[in-house]
């Protein structure tokens, strides 16, 4: 199986790892994969957290990717990659955005991905509802989170308007919100 995580510091990915393997047992009825965790944004080490990167590869990730929209992050990553002995070839960047560039749309791959999840604010998560489908496998599993709960309608609304997604599951923590949905 592949996952394709989007991650910002509005909350831990724990929860989010525990939705995305309960799912992933539903829709293949084994333990394909078990997700920890997320390649973490985090401007302050500089963009891609190294550490993350690694952990990935060590607990079996064939594939790492990220993307940033800053440039400085991007060359940041790489000097912060050679720091921790990551190899380059383990670990691809790019930098753009996947709502309105396609050639990182392209490079994110079409129809590969068994669960997408992005715990980032509900102002990215509405326009992500639009774009996440067409990257997810039929039956793939798309998890939002970092939702704001006074952001939640809004979210829900953007889910109702995509003909691709059922929502499955609305689970909230506190103030956060989590919507869980299948792409038909």
């Amino acid at each position: 199986a592949r996952a394709i995580v989007i991650k910002t510091h509005l909350g831990n990915t724990t929860a989010r790892a525990i939705i995305a393997n309960r799912y992933n047992q539903i829709v293949h009825g084994d333990n394909d994969f078990t997700m920890f965790g997320s390649v973490t944004l985090n401007r302050c080490v500089g963009g891609i957290n190294p550490a993350a990167v690694e952990n990935a590869l060590k607990l079996g990730a064939k594939e790492v990717k990220g993307t940033d929209l800053d440039e400085n992050a991007i060359v940041a990553v790489g000097e912060n990659l050679k720091a921790n002995g990551i190899e380059p070839e383990q670990f691809q960047v790019m930098q753009g955005n996947i709502l309105d560039d396609p050639t990182v749309q392209q490079w994110a791959g079409f129809g590969c991905y068994d669960v997408a999840v992005a715990n980032i604010l509900a102002d990215v998560i509405i326009p992500l509802v639009d774009e996440i489908p067409v990257h997810l496998k039929k039956g793939g599993i798309f998890i939002s989170s970092g939702i704001i709960n006074l952001k939640e309608q809004a979210v829900l609304e953007a889910f109702s308007r995509n003909q691709e997604l059922e929502v499955t599951e609305v689970t909230r923590q506190g103030e956060w919100v989590s919507v869980t949905a299948r792409r038909k």
